[in-house]
């Protein structure tokens, strides 16, 4: 399991790629910059059939960029499937599944606040060691817990 912040993972690439806020929005909406999730569907959603040769070369260029980052932020095995899910509070996408098991089946979830990554490893083309129904039942009771607040009070001199 790892987690991560609100837009921690667009914020990266961005960086990573050398292109500001501004630009990435003229290329491709404020939707797309709105949160992570909607970051990595853009991703997702890109296919080299949206380039064709009567497609300008800007639209060209934009798509490329998207399927670059689709090659390098895909986890695991792309042949394996890649799909929706959605739980109490977040959306997220399913890379793998288990009848046709991958090295890593991982589960990315985006709730508010953050990033959250669950991994499952498993022997290549070996007997599954999770279900479906068991990554659906993880997916379906994984839930924001309330955060305890200690507050210490110090009588001590000041």
């Amino acid at each position: 399991m790892w987690s991560g912040q609100p837009h921690e993972f667009m914020d990266g690439v961005l960086k990573e790629v050398k292109i500001n806020r501004d630009d990435f929005q003229k290329l491709y909406g404020d939707e797309a910059l709105q949160s992570d999730y909607n970051f990595k569907r853009l991703i997702l959603e890109s296919t080299p059939n949206k380039i064709t040769p009567l497609t300008s070369e800007r639209t060209a260029a934009s798509q490329g960029v998207l399927l670059m980052l689709k090659a390098i932020s895909v986890p695991g095995d792309p042949n394996s499937g890649i799909f929706d899910v959605q739980g109490k509070g977040f959306k997220g996408f399913q890379y793998g599944r288990p009848q046709n098991p991958p090295k890593h089946l991982s589960v990315e979830l985006f709730p508010a606040n953050g990033h959250l990554d669950l991994i499952f490893d498993q022997k290549q083309n070996g007997t599954p060691v999770i279900s479906q129904p068991d990554i659906n039942r993880i997916i379906q009771t994984i839930h924001k817990a309330p955060v305890e607040v200690a507050i210490r009070t110090d009588d001590g001199p000041n």
